[in-house]
């Protein structure tokens, strides 16, 4: 772990952090002493995306499923990811997805 630095000062010299992320590699930024946030450059960010990625290709369905699940707890209560698989079970629903809602459960590499 490098020296964090407080978001305070982060936020009046952002450019200059930017710029060390992506030259030197993660910033991190603390507040009250605790480390909050980091700042990481496009390429450390795609390459984190990724590593996930070829960590979730190797997954069972099952465990993508749990995946999403997990990775969208704050967006969907349980009966609502619920209500989405067994919709999605049902052959002549009329039930309304968003687009974006199945996003990375079956994809086996993002790119």
């Amino acid at each position: 772990m490098s020296e964090a630095i407080p978001v305070f000062e982060a936020k009046n010299k952002l450019p200059f952090y930017i710029h060390k992320a992506e030259a030197e590699g993660p910033v991190f930024l603390s507040r009250r002493n605790k480390e909050v946030a980091v700042v990481i450059s496009v390429d450390d960010y795609n390459k984190l995306l990724n590593q996930a990625s070829k960590n979730r290709s190797h997954m069972s369905f099952l465990d993508r499923v749990k995946d999403f699940h997990e990775r969208n707890k704050d967006l969907y209560s349980d009966s609502e990811v619920e209500q989405l698989f067994n919709n999605a079970r049902c052959k002549d629903t009329n039930a309304f997805f968003e687009d974006n809602v199945w996003d990375g459960i079956m994809e086996s590499n993002h790119e």
